[in-house]
């Protein structure tokens, strides 16, 4: 991962964290998307000042030859994390600010922490030595299972997930079509100067609502280009007529939001 200068505009400053708190916590998820193409990539998570802030890092992702069930290729599929995008929680400000790049296009969004509420379950199993317990959970369109160390107390897990009942060894979301996965690799303790720094953010962070909007007009104008292109091509032009859009939605990790109830 590059080396980039420290303009963090939400306080990720090295003044916040304890003078006597050099030390952070790593974790290392295997990042699983079931989508179009199944891949997979090692996302990590960064804890740190008490535990109070988390940067999470989306890492590369690669196809999954040996369990993709809709894409049987040759090549080996490789999608690369642009511009580090990354989710930065800080439990003190009770706010969530991500970068989530569409296409090309990089957005910087904030909204208030989502709170996750887990229900556990009667069900327990092993894992690294570890029992483990069944969390359950909803949110925003979709249904997640945690297994969670409870002796564990870290609350924070991959992605935007919070409010866990302990450190989360795997998150699966149930839905049947276009899902996701998470499983922990290791955990380890680091030097605080570890932590990657992200780079000139920007002059504005969007809103929540706003973010859904732009990513739906940059969706829209990729398909246009597309369709453009097949029209000039001899053959094509009963099929790029008659083709429907990609259902973007159902794709997305978010799929129905709170406003849209």
């Amino acid at each position: 991962m590059r080396i980039i200068v420290l303009v963090f505009l939400f306080s990720l400053k090295l003044t916040l964290v304890n003078a006597q708190e050099r030390k952070a916590i790593e974790l290392q998820y295997l990042s699983k998307n079931f989508l179009d193409f199944d891949v997979e990539g090692i996302d990590k998570l960064y804890l740190f000042d008490n535990n109070s802030k988390s940067l999470y890092i989306v890492g590369d992702k690669e196809d999954i030859k040996e369990t993709s069930k809709k894409v049987k290729a040759d090549i080996v599929l490789k999608i690369p994390s642009l511009e580090d995008e990354y989710y930065f929680q800080d439990k003190k400000q009770d706010t969530l600010y991500f970068k989530d790049v569409i296409i090309q296009d990089a957005f910087y969004v904030k909204e208030k922490t989502p709170k996750f509420i887990w229900l556990l379950a009667n069900e327990y199993k092993e894992i690294q030595g570890k029992k483990i317990q069944k969390a359950t959970t909803t949110f925003r369109g979709r249904t997640y299972t945690a297994w969670c160390d409870l002796e564990n107390p870290i609350s924070v897990g991959p992605w935007k997930f919070n409010n866990l009942p302990g450190l989360a060894y795997s998150i699966i979301d149930e839905t049947p079509h276009f899902y996701y996965e998470w499983h922990l690799l290791q955990m380890i303790e680091i030097d605080f100067e570890k932590i990657p720094v992200l780079e000139k953010e920007p002059q504005k962070y969007i809103g929540i609502k706003e973010f859904i909007i732009e990513r739906a007009k940059v969706y829209e104008k990729f398909e246009e280009r597309n369709r453009a292109r097949t029209v000039n091509v001899p053959g094509l032009e009963e099929i790029s007529s008659d083709s429907k859009s990609i259902d973007r939605k159902i794709r997305a990790n978010e799929i129905k939001y709170e406003w849209e109830e």
